[in-house]
């Protein structure tokens, strides 16, 4: 359940509703609460009303880890992050931590229009077990994440930066650092 309790009177909720087991959210820009079900439904609801700002129907999730939506002017950039399966080796470690806050990355990336609701990319990008930095420019027209890659032996390691056009959700750069 999610509701926004008036703490002043401590006798009624503003607003409150009823979520599915599984769903992720997250606050957005402070004045907005975003939600993803697992079915795949984003939901945009304004914090002070309760009311839908913006919902769109992105793909199903059968097991979603977290949620991570950065707002700009035009779009929402969604990160729809799933568990990453631990029967594959590791050859990957995200680097999201340290003095840089961030998240692991692991799933489909999506631009939603502000204004129509709908996907401004063909089809979602698609991210694999990368880091994502926190403090990102709102409106740069790049999204970017981070990783750390085995080399040859078990001790050497690359660090590898991936930039994502948030415009059209090609990738723009992709290499080492």
């Amino acid at each position: 359940r999610l509701r926004l309790f008036d703490a002043w009177s401590e006798k009624e909720d503003l607003w409150q509703l009823e979520t599915p087991l599984g769903c992720k959210g997250q606050i957005v820009g402070g004045s907005e609460f975003a939600l993803l079900e697992n079915s795949g439904k984003f939901t945009v609801l304004s914090l002070a009303t309760g009311q839908k700002v913006l919902s769109s129907q992105l793909e199903a999730e059968k097991e979603l880890h977290s949620l991570y939506v950065w707002l700009s002017q035009e779009q929402y950039t969604v990160l729809a992050n799933r568990p990453i399966d631990t029967s594959l080796p590791v050859r990957t470690q995200p680097i999201s931590g340290g003095s840089m806050g961030g998240q692991h990355a692991h799933g489909n990336v999506y631009a939603l229009d502000r204004t129509t609701s709908k996907n401004r990319w063909p089809v979602p990008a698609f991210i694999s077990q990368h880091g994502i930095p926190y403090d990102q420019p709102a409106d740069s027209p790049l999204l970017v994440f981070l990783c750390n890659r085995q080399g040859a032996t078990p001790n050497q390691w690359t660090s590898t930066l991936l930039c994502l056009d948030k415009r059209t959700g090609a990738v723009a750069y992709e290499g080492d650092i």
